[in-house]
């Protein structure tokens, strides 16, 4: 079954994309957006242990629309879109909203834990 992904850059045919990029990008800067994801996995450690980390992850969309709407709302207008499988036979998965997290530049501390709760109990498929 293909996924779909997104990034900046140019990947080739057969490039594999590694969990964690994300992690790793958030742990190198000092911004609202770390702070948020800090929150969002100290909630999930917590509560929501079985579900997978968003350091550790890669983000999917299951479709087309899916991930044309994420790059629209997400203002990500230079995002290269990629049609991708998966390489791991049974791979950890976790679908929910991603439009739960917050704006990192306007949202509050409560703003962001109660939108972690939300966004790590909600199981979409």
């Amino acid at each position: 079954m293909p996924y779909y992904y997104t990034m900046s850059y140019s990947l080739g045919p057969g490039s594999v994309i590694h969990k964690g990029n994300w992690g790793r990008l958030c742990n190198l800067e000092h911004s609202n957006n770390s702070r948020n994801e800090k929150i969002f996995e100290n909630i999930r450690q917590q509560k929501y242990p079985n579900r997978p980390s968003r350091f550790k992850c890669s983000f999917l969309c299951p479709n087309e629309d899916s991930i044309r709407n994420f790059l629209n709302l997400s203002l990500k207008y230079v995002d290269l879109l990629y049609e991708v499988e998966l390489t791991e036979s049974n791979p950890k998965m976790f679908e929910t909203d991603w439009s739960l997290v917050p704006n990192p530049k306007t949202a509050t501390i409560a703003d962001v834990k109660k939108a972690a709760h939300k966004y790590w109990g909600e199981q979409i498929a």
